[in-house]
């Protein structure tokens, strides 16, 4: 197997999940993997039990001093050897074939980005979703994205979404990539370059990641923000939108739905007065005149049934 996968996890007092996390890694049945765990100054017992995986020659440790999420994802990126790159929050955790199943779908379509779907994890209640298998997967298999127009839409289906957990990416796109420094969202203000410089795209129909929701995660605390969280998240919700408006017009319509769901949750935090008078955007307002249906893909199936249940 030549196919060498880089798995980044980042940690930062995340003693509680961290052994879950990295022991799906461990069992993957992909095994030809390294998994660099690159630690942000934890004060807890992280450092610890990261140390105890590295019996296993494929997980590598690196600590730091505490420099933030943005940074550690970057020292990461710069030890990374695989052909591939796919990160993994340490408060997560993958089913046993994520990397297999994401893997053979970006050989076998020649992607160079392959994405998954996921399901949400919350504490105290029972995780529905069905165990991948070989008989699922292959019912559930590929949606392939080969027009530029149709790769930016799927940034925005609802189970692609702008997470780097569920997309395996090959090395070279990340080489003029690095996560700023900002206080969150280092996902959504990166994702749509690295989709942009991607020929393909290939979405597995099967979910391979428990995304945790909890109140210590980075949303959780970013959900406690107030107006500068919605100020800076504003801010990156016009780079992003701005660019697909210029670069993809047939998303454009996709575009305004997103933009549109973040509105609303952005007005649900603050109040719809307090977004108006302080968060609010001219382009915002500029988008919304437009009538960019014109542009749309019509048959897109995935992107009509999405803009159908939107619509209800």
């Amino acid at each position: 197997m030549d196919n060498l996968i880089t798995v980044i996890v980042t940690v930062y007092n995340r003693e509680k999940y961290l052994k879950q996390c990295l022991d799906s890694v461990k069992n993957q049945t992909y095994t030809n993997f390294e998994c660099i765990v690159v630690d942000d100054g934890s004060t807890d017992s992280s450092i610890d039990i990261a140390k105890s995986f590295t019996e296993d020659s494929r997980f590598k440790l690196i600590t730091s001093e505490h420099v933030g999420f943005s940074a550690v994802k970057n020292i990461g990126l710069d030890k990374a050897q695989g052909k591939y790159i796919i990160f993994l929050d340490s408060d997560d955790w993958a089913y046993p074939q994520w990397l297999e199943f994401l893997l053979e779908a970006a050989v076998e379509t020649g992607s160079d980005i392959s994405t998954c779907y996921y399901d949400e994890f919350i504490e105290g209640k029972q995780n529905s979703s069905p165990e991948p298998n070989d008989e699922y997967y292959k019912t559930h298999h590929y949606y392939l994205a080969e027009y530029s127009f149709l790769k930016m839409n799927l940034i925005y289906h609802t189970f692609c979404s702008c997470y780097l957990w569920n997309k395996l990416v090959k090395k070279e796109i990340y080489d003029t990539i690095r996560f700023r420094d900002q206080i969150a969202l280092s996902d959504i203000s990166e994702i749509y370059k690295i989709v942009d410089k991607a020929n393909k795209v290939v979405q597995v129909q099967t979910p391979l990641i428990h995304y945790r929701r909890h109140l210590d995660s980075v949303g959780g605390e970013c959900g406690k923000m107030n107006y500068e969280y919605e100020i800076f998240r504003a801010d990156v919700l016009e780079e992003s939108i701005k660019f697909v408006w210029e670069h993809y017009p047939q998303s454009r319509y996709v575009a305004q739905l997103m933009l549109l769901g973040e509105i609303n949750k952005m007005i649900k935090r603050i109040g719809e007065k307090n977004f108006y008078d302080h968060v609010d955007r001219q382009l915002f307002k500029d988008i919304f005149k437009q009538k960019p249906k014109k542009y749309l893909f019509k048959d897109d199936p995935m992107l009509i049934n999405k803009i159908k249940n939107i619509k209800k």
